[in-house]
């Protein structure tokens, strides 16, 4: 399959290509231009050396405006997007140990995590430990909390 000759609609808009194989194609999903779409048709169109193969898929795709521009599922090699925004998806540690009652830390790599996203932030502990959610303000590799963080 030629990838850079390929093409995808969804709803009606170019759904950019950014990468593909033999046998997937990979696009950065539209945003949506009005609120009144739920489904809609996708249309995959590619050249082969014969001829042009294109496949119209009948409500084949599902926009979900509660779940948008939320990201529900990220394969760590592929990456995400959200409501058609490319994200750069970080999954970063601790540049050193939080001190307890602080309410920063400081992270092995900037992130682009936005003003307003929840981050939750896990210690190897296990399943249990994996409950706390907290508001943070975030520049480059440092965040900072509204709160203290509850560690000790």
């Amino acid at each position: 399959m030629d990838v850079e000759r390929s093409a995808v609609t969804i709803c009606d808009q170019d759904c950019p290509i950014v990468g593909g194989s033999s046998l997937a194609l990979k696009c950065i999903t539209p945003k949506l231009s009005t609120l009144n779409i739920k489904m809609c048709d996708v249309t995959v169109t590619v050249p082969t050396i014969d001829n042009v193969l294109q496949k119209k898929l009948i409500g084949a795709f599902k926009y979900d405006v509660d779940l948008s521009p939320r990201i529900i599922s990220v394969d760590p090699l592929i990456g995400g997007t959200g409501g058609g925004k490319p994200r750069i998806i970080t999954w970063t540690r601790l540049a050193k140990t939080a001190e307890p009652r602080t309410n920063k830390l400081i992270l092995e790599h900037p992130v682009d995590w936005q003003p307003g996203e929840h981050i939750i932030i896990t210690s190897t502990g296990g399943k249990s430990s994996h409950n706390e959610s907290e508001e943070h303000i975030i520049q480059g590799n440092l965040m900072n909390y509204a709160i203290n963080l509850d560690y000790q």
